[in-house]
């Protein structure tokens, strides 16, 4: 039987690529680095390289191409590279090339692929067009190995699997998550969807999207932690190349510093996944927020999804798919068949009071998404249903879970707060792919009862209740039609019982996405981003500026999946009696949006 991941990290020699030219071309260039590597790149230096990955704690290595050519020369350096590798006891288990071009670059190519065979690569790893992967294939048939399309262009796990089509008996991919995040894109998700084909993983981190510059593991913006989960849980058995590769700096003391976070980590997952145990959890509404959800119970080992409920056949065979579990078209019968211990309800904002009712009748615990209702009528049945049950429940406010919320609970109390302002917008209008449902207010709420709920949740749990609001509405970009009669744009002005006045401004005609609350007063000035993720302002006359990292929706789901577990629900942030009362504030400024007048909440 194989290892696990913890006993198969592997070293990416290309962690070295600007080693030859000592740290120093400027500016960082790939190309010049790899010809200076090439130029200059001696059995002497391999040796060198070997000790150093040794004594790092590393005993396998995925090789870089450019540290290949000398080492393939002949066979006396085919073998003198064999003893090197066994005197520092490392085993080759990968090597990183470029697989693409076979269609105007054949010869060269196919020179590095024979050149990775000729010294014993059992998986060749690259980036690949569409039209290599036939080629690439016949000739790991043709010498009995493998290869991986490594994700550098691709922004989705659809594109590679797309690739690999019906190739998978010689191509698979690698995971590189670093590359992943440099796209845009979530490693996590890409991961999971790749679990199949999944032959290697590079894992990196990088500062930022858009550019590729690497750094130790956690100092970044990939969740490693969350993918590390996923390898987990989809039992991977494959090695795990960890991989960063400065221009200007030596990597060994980063690597090593990663090397541990990742033992760390997969330390700890072990230790939970043998003390806590498994929560079947299942869903009624597998739609966009689900994937979410799924996404964080796919990172919690004692989580595991069991039926996916949905009407839409397509969209059920797509999610069942990705997450697992059984499909369902009725929620009686999943409830009934896989028995799960927990459900989360993700069904559209008018469909709340039958799932909950099913859930109730058969005390499963539940997590509802928000709103809690559409109307405060059906809120109230709900609201009585559960206090004669005491079932066990939450509702979906993920940002009351973000460190970044509890950070500025610190710093906020004590304080006065007389004034604030929040503004949160998005394209969602702009989508042409957004559920036609959400476009009409009569079934999704609008911006305020839909997202700008959250805000409003928020702002609740920081000041306090909402007496009064005024709103109002434009549809200065998006005209209301027969097809759309939400509002593209809300304002808003409430007041609170302590006295305070506040505003919040929404659209969902304007793309870039912005989530944040500003909290006034005297000696105080404090913005909460809660897209950067950030904590800014002057308090007391001291500057502050944090950052987090968290996610919160996975800290609310890990600590509902918790609850269950205990049957405690003492960490729960929001019970649907709490949700009611965002709710009624939400309502009075619809209300107010079609009277034009101020409402009492």
């Amino acid at each position: 039987m194989k290892s696990r991941p913890s006993e198969r990290l592997a070293f990416m020699t290309a962690n070295f690529v600007a080693r030859a030219g000592n740290y120093q071309i400027r500016p960082f260039d790939w190309g010049k680095c790899h010809r200076k590597t090439v130029e200059t790149f001696t059995l002497n230096e391999m040796e060198k390289i070997c000790a150093e990955i040794s004594a790092a704690g590393f005993r396998f290595i995925d090789l870089w191409i450019a540290h290949a050519y000398v080492l393939a020369r002949d066979k006396k350096h085919i073998e003198r590279f064999h003893h090197i590798l066994e005197k520092w006891k490392l085993q080759l288990v990968a090597a990183g090339l470029g697989l693409g071009g076979t269609r105007t670059n054949r010869k060269e190519v196919q020179r590095n692929f024979t050149t990775l065979v000729q010294l014993g690569v059992p998986l060749l790893v690259g980036p690949m067009e569409k039209d290599d992967v036939a080629i690439i294939a016949e000739w790991c048939e043709q010498y009995g190995v493998r290869a991986a399309i490594e994700n550098h262009p691709e922004k989705t796990a659809e594109e590679v699997l797309e690739k690999i089509g019906d190739y998978g008996r010689w191509i698979g991919a690698c995971v590189d998550t670093g590359w992943w995040a440099t796209q845009g894109a979530d490693a996590v998700r890409e991961l999971i969807l790749l679990r199949d084909h999944l032959l290697h993983v590079h894992l990196k981190d990088v500062r930022e999207t858009t550019t590729h510059h690497t750094c130790a593991l956690g100092e970044g913006i990939v969740n490693i932690t969350g993918v590390l989960n996923v390898l987990d849980k989809i039992d991977y058995r494959g090695y795990i190349s960890i991989e960063h590769e400065p221009g200007y700096v030596d990597p060994m003391e980063d690597v090593k510093k990663s090397r541990t976070l990742v033992l760390d980590r997969l330390r700890e997952r072990k230790e939970e996944r043998a003390t806590k145990r498994p929560v079947r959890a299942a869903v009624i509404g597998a739609g966009k927020v689900w994937n979410f959800h799924a996404k964080s119970l796919w990172q919690i080992p004692e989580a595991e999804i069991v039926g996916q409920c949905d009407l839409n056949e397509d969209k059920l065979h797509k999610v069942t798919s990705l997450f697992g579990g059984r499909p369902f078209t009725a929620m009686e019968q999943m409830l009934d068949e896989v028995k799960p211990d927990a459900v989360w309800i993700c069904t559209p904002q008018d469909v709340r009071l039958e799932p909950i009712k099913e859930c109730v009748r058969r005390r499963i615990p539940f997590f509802c998404e928000k709103p809690p209702a559409f109307d405060l009528k059906t809120a109230g049945e709900i609201s009585k249903l559960l206090r004669k049950s005491n079932l066990l429940h939450s509702v979906g406010f993920m940002w009351r879970y973000a460190h970044l919320t509890r950070r500025a609970r610190e710093i906020l109390g004590g304080h006065k707060i007389p004034v604030v302002q929040s503004k949160l917008t998005c394209g969602l209008l702009l989508n042409p792919e957004a559920p036609s449902w959400f476009l009409l207010k009569e079934r999704s709420g609008g911006p305020v009862l839909d997202q700008a709920i959250h805000i409003l949740d928020l702002l609740r749990s920081f000041l306090g209740e909402v007496t009064h609001v005024q709103a109002f509405g434009s549809n200065v970009l998006k005209k209301k039609s027969p097809v759309q009669t939400v509002e593209d744009s809300v304002a808003l002005a409430f007041r609170f019982e302590s006295g305070a006045v506040g505003t919040h401004t929404h659209s969902w005609a304007v793309s870039q996405y912005i989530a944040e609350i500003q909290f006034l007063s005297p000696r105080l000035a404090l913005k909460l981003d809660y897209v950067a993720n950030r904590l800014e302002g002057m308090v007391e006359g001291a500057e502050i500026d944090e950052r987090f990292r968290d996610d919160p929706y996975l800290t609310e789901a890990k600590q509902f999946i918790e609850a269950v577990r205990t049957n405690n629900g003492a960490s729960i942030q929001s019970s649907y009696f709490e949700a009611v009362k965002t709710l009624a504030v939400a309502l009075a400024a619809n209300r107010s949006l079609d009277s034009g007048l101020p409402e009492t909440v």
